[in-house]
């Protein structure tokens, strides 16, 4: 148990930084970039609409993700974790 807890904590503060500090990004190319791509012949092949993203997906494979690559979990794991919650 012990060991979960300090990868958990090690988790909490590689992402502290990007957590705690407020962030305003400029987006203003991206917009133009959308309207020009939406009026294109080839729009299919650049979809960069994030309206048509599926979120729940995203969210699932953003999940995994840290347990692979943060948490350092063996994708086997995640059956015996999910029984565990339940």
């Amino acid at each position: 148990m012990l060991n979960v807890t300090k990868r958990f904590e090690r988790a909490a503060r590689t992402g502290e930084f990007f957590a705690v500090n407020q962030w305003n990004f400029q987006d203003d190319n991206m917009h133009q970039l959308l309207e020009n791509v939406k009026t294109a012949t080839d729009s299919h092949n650049f979809n960069i609409d994030i309206t048509t993203l599926n979120w729940d997906s995203y969210v699932y494979k953003y999940i995994l993700g840290i347990r692979n690559y943060i948490l350092k979990d063996h994708p086997d794991s995640l059956t015996r974790a999910r029984k565990r919650l339940l």
